[in-house]
């Protein structure tokens, strides 16, 4: 049971301390697969939110961005160009 405790306690201070890198790696990764997306390689932009996603699993507002940019890819590959989105 204490030990319980104190891992938990150190994955509070880890999540804390690598808080701010994984916020940063996470918006470069998203960006990255924006920029993908607009210069239309689908699968490279695929794989960038894919990887985004396993960033930062706890965040829920930016990974509903991701989910929704990783379909918007899925389905322009299948449908080529006919679906509107703006990055």
């Amino acid at each position: 049971m204490h030990f319980r405790k104190n891992l938990t306690f150190l994955q509070l201070i880890c999540s804390l301390f690598f808080f701010p890198q994984r916020a940063k790696l996470l918006k470069q990764k998203k960006e990255e697969g924006n920029d993908l997306f607009k210069s239309r390689d689908w699968s490279k932009a695929y794989e960038a939110y894919g990887e985004a996603l396993g960033i930062d699993p706890c965040n829920k507002f930016v990974n509903a961005k991701l989910y929704l940019n990783r379909a918007i890819v899925a389905a322009k590959v299948r449908s080529g160009e006919n679906i509107f989105f703006a990055v």
